[in-house]
């Protein structure tokens, strides 16, 4: 064994990225028959020939993908230490059991509690397209774009801009939105960017628009807290799917902050907690998919 990890298991996972070789992959093609659907007989795989490395180069492969899998379960210990920290830490500032002080040393006012609708220019959602299109004009962000706190572009759909302008006017996204996932993986939440844009979304995501997008990085980290996973369990219907209606989003009650307390408050802390989860995440995922 190597690192925990069999010799053998070792030589297979060789094997299999010798396989994805491009040379590989066009000998296949070659020997393929049919037009409609191309198949290739089991005489002629077994014939294509393969670069394969010897005993002793197998050896330094294995112990090179096996350090690398432990440089990845380190990082996944990390990433899950950190994400407990930031589970309490944000419970205790939404519990208001931790309280910062302004820069003078006094005391900052009493927080208020305000519906979420009330902070909102807009809560909407999209609709399902008529069609998508293949040209990639417009992104189009469902539950499963969302990965890690960021938008996949590579997993979003795509429709035209006549759709996008006309048909789904209404769930026209811009930079600062809020997306949460109101049907299926309740809860699930980004911050729309720049670099996703045009986009459009679904009527699983809600979009949330604030009056004041200052506080979009506040009020993300109310929506990904703990305070609102309990309303999600509170309020959430029950079905073939569980959902959230746009009237359950605006009802909310989020802590609300002064603008004075809400700067002071270590959201930007939080954030940096996250942005370090998340860059773990993207870490993590783009580990294992080399």
């Amino acid at each position: 064994k190597y690192r925990g990890i069999s010799y053998f298991v070792k030589v297979l996972m060789i094997t299999y990225l010798l396989l994805y070789d491009a040379h590989f992959n066009q000998e296949v093609s070659i020997r393929c028959t049919g037009s409609n659907y191309p198949a290739i007989n089991a005489d002629d795989f077994s014939e294509i020939v393969i670069a394969y490395p010897s005993i002793e180069e197998q050896k330094k492969i294995a112990s090179f993908l096996s350090t690398i899998d432990d440089i990845i379960n380190q990082t996944q210990s990390e990433l899950t230490a950190w994400e407990e920290r930031k589970k309490g830490v944000m419970q205790k500032i939404f519990n208001r059991e931790v309280r910062f002080k302004a820069d003078d040393g006094s005391e900052f006012p009493e927080w208020e509690e305000k519906r979420l609708g009330d902070l909102c220019s807009m809560i909407t959602k999209g609709t399902t397209p008529k069609e998508y299109s293949v040209n990639h004009e417009v992104n189009f962000v469902k539950i499963e774009s969302i990965e890690n706190g960021r938008i996949n572009i590579d997993k979003c759909g795509s429709i035209s801009k006549k759709i996008h302008f006309t048909d789904l006017a209404r769930s026209i996204l811009v930079e600062g939105d809020i997306l949460f996932a109101i049907a299926g993986s309740l809860g699930r939440i980004v911050l729309v960017t720049k670099n996703i844009l045009p986009a459009n979304t679904n009527q699983a995501l809600c979009i949330i628009r604030l009056r004041d997008i200052t506080m979009n990085k506040y009020i993300f980290g109310v929506l990904d807290s703990e305070l609102m996973a309990r309303y999600i369990r509170k309020c959430c219907t029950i079905g073939a799917q569980p959902n959230l209606s746009l009237e359950q989003m605006a009802d909310f009650n989020s802590h609300y902050l002064v603008q004075r307390n809400r700067k002071k408050l270590p959201i930007v802390c939080l954030h940096w907690m996250m942005s370090l989860i998340r860059y773990r995440q993207n870490f993590l995922h783009g580990k294992s998919s080399k």
